[in-house]
């Protein structure tokens, strides 16, 4: 028997407390994996058949649920060498080391959106505390910029008024290039950041 505890749109995530007897094994995500475009993953489900398994490759970043508007980036778009199914959303993601890395989170096809574990990790936390999850919004709009060959930041495009944003007088044209000293390597990577942030939580 299980219980809902709460649900997050953004990120397509549920949690559910279920009364288990010893029966079942908890597993955690792990943090700080990156998996590059090209690379293979293992996509792991069970329905009422059992156990299901199948391979794929990461074909497109910073993919969103398109019918969300305050999803931040998840993990990269995901092609698999055979279609899973719409059952198939649920079930994890393993990396070739074995490692879960995510969630998947939409199905259509062979296309698959999948949250990352480090987020997934973030948003159940908050789900288990509050029952929801409420996360910082800056205000800005932004582009991916390149300050030298190894180093990018985001350059801000536009402020929205009366944001946090333009509250700390931020403008159009400006760099960031890190929040609370975390590198902000692209767009994606930020709104990403600022999404697992409490809301009124001053950053640096």
């Amino acid at each position: 028997p299980a219980t809902l505890v709460g649900s997050d749109p953004g990120t397509g995530l549920a949690v559910v407390r279920v009364r288990a007897t010893g029966s079942m094994t908890a597993v955690r995500f792990v943090s700080g994996a990156e998996t590059g475009y090209g690379a293979f993953v293992a996509l792991v489900w069970v329905d009422a058949s059992g156990p299901h398994t199948c391979w794929g490759t990461v074909n497109q970043l910073d993919m969103r649920l398109s019918s969300k508007q305050n999803s931040p980036p998840l993990l990269d778009g995901l092609q698999t060498f055979e279609a899973p199914g719409s059952v198939a959303t649920g079930g994890v993601l393993l990396d070739g080391a074995g490692r879960l890395i995510g969630m998947i989170t939409s199905v259509t096809g062979k296309a698959l959106i999948a949250t990352p574990g480090w987020l997934a990790n973030v948003v159940s936390a908050d789900i288990i505390a509050n029952g929801r999850v409420v996360h910082g919004w800056l205000g800005i709009s932004g582009e991916t910029v390149a300050l030298s060959q190894t180093q990018t930041a985001v350059k801000v495009v536009s402020v929205t008024p009366r944001s946090a944003a333009a509250k700390a007088g931020v403008k159009a044209g400006d760099l960031i290039e890190s929040v609370n000293g975390e590198p902000t390597a692209s767009m994606a990577g930020m709104v990403a950041v600022l999404y697992s942030l409490p809301p009124n939580k001053s950053v640096k």
